[in-house]
C-alpha cells in the first residue's frame, strides 16, 4: 500500500507567526527553530566529552575547531593539563613557540607525562633553547627509557652541540626500540659524517632509504658523504634523487651546484645556486657559493657583491668575510682587505680570535678592535699561522713592526724554529709554551699587515731574507756532485690539504697536470728532482712516464727545511705549485715558476704573470675552465728560451 506523504506548510518570514504571539516569524520561532538545528541534542559537553571532540579535530588538523575547544575547557577548568599540553602542541604547530612553552610547563607542573616532557623538548628545540631541550628529552626518557623518539630527538640535539658520541648513542637507542625509523637511520648518518666515519654513515643513509627510498633528505645526505669521498658521479645521481622527490629543496639544489663546480661546471653550478636562493633567498650559503664561483671566472665585483649580499643576511658571517678578504686582497694589499682577512680564525676554528696562552679559556680580542695601535714601547708576542709558508710570508712584516718601535717575540712551528733563529726583525724566538712578561698584546703574525695599517701595495716589505747553514751548503754541494756539474731543476704538482674536515674542497689545495708537465719538463737538459712532499707511487709513475727518463726522488727533505733551504740555494729551477718552497726560494733571494690555480690565493694576485709578493717570480695561471693546457705550453716556450750553463 501506498503511504501518503504529509505536506507542511511553508511559513513566509514577515508572516504572522502561528505561535499566535502577533509577532512576525522572522521576529519569533524562526530563530528558535535556528538554534534548534545548529545545536543536536547528542553533543557531550562535559570536559571529557569536549576533550574527546578537540583531539578529534586536532587529529584531522582542524586546528582552529581543536583549538576552541581546548579553550572552552580551560575556561571551565583552567588547570586541566590535557588541554593546556595539547593547547601548547597548536602553538608550536602553529609557529608560536613561547606560547607554547608556557602552556606545556604548565600542564608539566599540574601532571607530568613523559609525552609533555618529549613536547617540551620538541618546542625548546623549535625555540634553539638547545640546553633546556636536552634536559626535557632526559626527563622524558627518565619516565620512559624506551621513548624512541626522546631518544632520537635528544640526538638530533646533541649532534648539534657537537657531541658526536652521545648523540650516536641516543640514536642508537632510538633504532634499538625502532629499527624502522628512517629518520633516525639518516640522523645517525649525519652524526657519523661529522665523527669522520664516512663508511658508516653511507651505510645508515642506505638503510633509512631502504626503509623509505623517497626519504629525500637521506638522498641529499648520502650525496654529501659520497661528495667527501670524491664519488663526484654518485653524488650528483644522490643529489638529482632527492630533487626528483622533491624539487624545491633548496639544500639539494646548493649541494648539486658545489659537486658541478668541482667538476668545473661552472655556469651549471651558478643555476643550481641561483634556483637555491629563487626556493631560500635568504640561503647564505648559496649567495657564498655563487661569490666563490664568481671569483673563479674573475668577475671579482659580481663576486664580491654576492659576499655583501650573504654578509646582509647575516653581519657574522664568517665564511663571507673571509671569502670577501680574498677579492679584496687579489686587488691589493688594502686595510679593508687586512680586516677581513682576520675572520680566518673563525673560519677555520669558530671562534672569535685565538686563546691566551697564559689563559686558554679565556680568548684574545682581536686586532681590529686595538687599530689605529701605537706600536712604540709595545712588547708583542706573536703566534705562528696555519701553515710554514704563512709564518715566513707574514714574519717578512716583523722588521716594519720593529722600525716603529716594537720589541717582537715569536712562538714558531718546530719545523721552522732553527730558521727563524737567525732572522733580523725579531727580539726573541720562543718555545711553544714560553710566554714573555708584561705583554701589551698577543696575537697572530698574520695579523701584522693589519696592526701596522698596510694599505697599498708600494707598502709591502720584501721577502723575509733567509740563511743557509755553510755545514748544510757544503753536504749538499756535494751530494749534488754525483750528477757530474749538470743543471738541477726541482719539481712540485700538488700541495695542501684536498678536503676541509673531510668535506668540501679547500681553497688551498693546489694541483697541476701531472702528465703534460712531464711532457714539458722532459726537454730539461739536465737532472731532475722530485721534491714533490709525500708522493704518491701512482704520481711519480704518471710524472716519470711523461718526462721519458728516470726522476730523483728527493722529498725526504721536506722532513728538514734547513737541508731543503741548502738544496734550493744550489739549484737551477725550480717549477711547481705555490707550497713552502716559494717562500722559501723567496728568502734565499732567487726566483720560481709558479703554477698559480684557479682561482688564486691573494698573494699570486689576479691577472698578472708577475706578484708583487714575490719579485722576479714567473707565474703561469691555470685556465678559468680548469685546463692547464695554455700556462703549461707557455712554460715550455719560456723554458727553452733560457740558456743553463754548467755547474
Amino acid at each position: 500500500m501506498q503511504q501518503a506523504q504529509q505536506h507542511k506548510t511553508k511559513i513566509g518570514r514577515n508572516d504572522p507567526c502561528q505561535c499566535g504571539s502577533g509577532k512576525k516569524y522572522k521576529q519569533c520561532c524562526q530563530t528558535q527553530a535556528a538554534v534548534r538545528v545548529a545545536r543536536p541534542p547528542s553533543v557531550d559537553v562535559s570536559v571529557p566529552g569536549l576533550l574527546r571532540a578537540a583531539t578529534e579535530h586536532h587529529q584531522a588538523g582542524r586546528l582552529p575547531q581543536a583549538e576552541a575547544l581546548y579553550r572552552q575547557i580551560l575556561q571551565a577548568a583552567p588547570n586541566n593539563p590535557d588541554a593546556l599540553h595539547l593547547l601548547g602542541l597548536i602553538a608550536h604547530q602553529s609557529g608560536k613557540i613561547e606560547i607554547a612553552v608556557d602552556l606545556i610547563s604548565r600542564a608539566i607542573r599540574i601532571n607530568p607525562s613523559g609525552p609533555m616532557y618529549y613536547n617540551l623538548g620538541v618546542a625548546l628545540q623549535a625555540g634553539g633553547v638547545m640546553d633546556a631541550a636536552v634536559e626535557s628529552y632526559r626527563k622524558a626518557l627518565a619516565l620512559n627509557p624506551e621513548y624512541a623518539e626522546a631518544h632520537s630527538n635528544l640526538g638530533t640535539v646533541l649532534q648539534a652541540q657537537g657531541k658526536y658520541d652521545a648523540a650516536a648513542e641516543h640514536l642508537h637507542q632510538a633504532l634499538r626500540f625502532r629499527p624502522k625509523d628512517f629518520a633516525a637511520h639518516s640522523n645517525l648518518g649525519v652524526v657519523q659524517q661529522a665523527q669522520g666515519h664516512l663508511d658508516a654513515a653511507l651505510e645508515s643513509f642506505r638503510r633509512a632509504l631502504a626503509i623509505n627510498p623517497d626519504y629525500a633528505e637521506a638522498h641529499n645526505n648520502l650525496g654529501m658523504v659520497q661528495h667527501a669521498q670524491v664519488q663526484l658521479e654518485a653524488a650528483l645521481e644522490s643529489f638529482q634523487r632527492a630533487l626528483a622527490i622533491n624539487p624545491v629543496y633548496a639544500e639539494a639544489h646548493n649541494n648539486l651546484g658545489m659537486v658541478l663546480q668541482e667538476q668545473g661546471q661552472l655556469e651549471a653550478a651558478l643555476v643550481c645556486f641561483r634556483h637555491a636562493l629563487s626556493i631560500k633567498p635568504d640561503y647564505i650559503e648559496a649567495h657564498g657559493n655563487i661569490g666563490v664561483v664568481l671569483l673563479a671566472q674573475g668577475q671579482l665585483d659580481a663576486a664580491e657583491a654576492s659576499f655583501h649580499q650573504a654578509l646582509s643576511i647575516n653581519p657574522q658571517d664568517a665564511d663571507a668575510h673571509y671569502n670577501l678578504s680574498h677579492v679584496l686582497l687579489l686587488r691589493g694589499a688594502s686595510q679593508a682587505g687586512w680586516r677581513e682577512y682576520e675572520w680566518r680564525v673563525r673560519h677555520r676554528f669558530g671562534r672569535d680570535y685565538i686563546a691566551d696562552p697564559r689563559d686558554p679559556s679565556r680568548t684574545l680580542p682581536r686586532p681590529s678592535t686595538l687599530c689605529p695601535f701605537d706600536l712604540a714601547d709595545k712588547r708583542i708576542l706573536l703566534m705562528r699561522e696555519q701553515g710554514i709558508g704563512d709564518e715566513i710570508f707574514f714574519l717578512s712584516f716583523a722588521a716594519l713592526a720593529r722600525q716603529h718601535g716594537a720589541w717582537l717575540a715569536y712562538q714558531p712551528s718546530e719545523k721552522i724554529a732553527s730558521l727563524v733563529q737567525r732572522v733580523p726583525g725579531l727580539d726573541a724566538v720562543l718555545p711553544l709554551g714560553e710566554v714573555p712578561s708584561n705583554l701589551d698584546l698577543i696575537m697572530l703574525v698574520g695579523d701584522l699587515p693589519l696592526l701596522l695599517g698596510l694599505d697599498s701595495l708600494q707598502d709591502i716589505p720584501p721577502p723575509l731574507p733567509l740563511s743557509v747553514l755553510p755545514e748544510r751548503l757544503s753536504a749538499m754541494r756535494a751530494r749534488l756532485a754525483a750528477f757530474g756539474g749538470r743543471p738541477v731543476l726541482g719539481v712540485t704538482w700538488r700541495a695542501g690539504s684536498e678536503r676541509i674536515a673531510g668535506q668540501r674542497k679547500s681553497r688551498l689545495f693546489k694541483e697541476t697536470d701531472i702528465s703534460h708537465l712531464g711532457q714539458v719538463l722532459s726537454a730539461w737538459p739536465g737532472e731532475v728532482l722530485i721534491l714533490q712532499r709525500q708522493p704518491r707511487a701512482a704520481e711519480m709513475q704518471e710524472f716519470t712516464q711523461a718526462l721519458g727518463r728516470p726522476a730523483h726522488d728527493w722529498s725526504e727533505l721536506n722532513d728538514s727545511l734547513e737541508d731543503m733551504l741548502a738544496l734550493l740555494a744550489l739549484i737551477d729551477e725550480y717549477v711547481g705549485v705555490s707550497n713552502t718552497n716559494m717562500h722559501l726560494m723567496a728568502g734565499l733571494g732567487k726566483t720560481a715558476r709558479v703554477l698559480v690555480t684557479n682561482p688564486p690565493e691573494w698573494r699570486w694576485m689576479s691577472e698578472r704573470q708577475e706578484s708583487p709578493w714575490f719579485p722576479g717570480f714567473q707565474l703561469y695561471r691555470q685556465q678559468r675552465d680548469g685546463a692547464w693546457t695554455e700556462a703549461l705550453d707557455r712554460l715550455a716556450e719560456d723554458m727553452q728560451n733560457r740558456s743553463y750553463p754548467a755547474r
